[in-house]
């Protein structure tokens, strides 16, 4: 149908396009409870989905909190560990820097107790009585 086969109802076209106002104004408002039920049930369909996106948010939240927490410890642990890794080995090198002599220390001390050990022997040596 054409807008001029529409408007066609009459022969004037003004008062064809009030005939249509008029019908289409009972028509509505005939269909009104019908149409407030599609409406409500339109909204409660979009309410009953926010509240499902609500929830998924939140559920995510909670994980997402859980998870910064974990990861937030993992960082403080291997950041202690990286400082007690560096404390470990700066004690091994002090160690070792205290522990290179220790060979020539050995010596020195081995040979000092040696030479002790011989005066000891040499002092207790009786010396031979004077001839008469």
């Amino acid at each position: 149908m054409s807008l001029e086969s529409l408007l066609a109802i009459t022969p004037f076209p003004t008062i064809s396009i009030l005939l249509w106002v008029v019908l289409l104004m009972a028509v509505l408002y005939l269909a009104r409870g019908s149409a407030h039920h599609v409406l409500q049930a339109f909204c409660q369909a979009v309410t009953d989905l926010l509240n499902l996106a609500v929830q998924a948010i939140t559920a995510t939240e909670k994980k997402l909190l859980q998870r910064n927490h974990e990861v937030l410890l993992a960082a403080g642990r291997e950041a202690k560990e990286r400082i007690v890794e560096r404390e470990f080995v700066r004690i091994g090198d002090s160690v070792h820097s205290d522990l290179a002599g220790y060979p020539g220390l050995q010596r020195t001390l081995s040979d000092a107790i040696t030479r002790i050990d011989e005066d000891h022997r040499q002092a207790a040596e009786v010396p031979p009585e004077p001839t008469a």
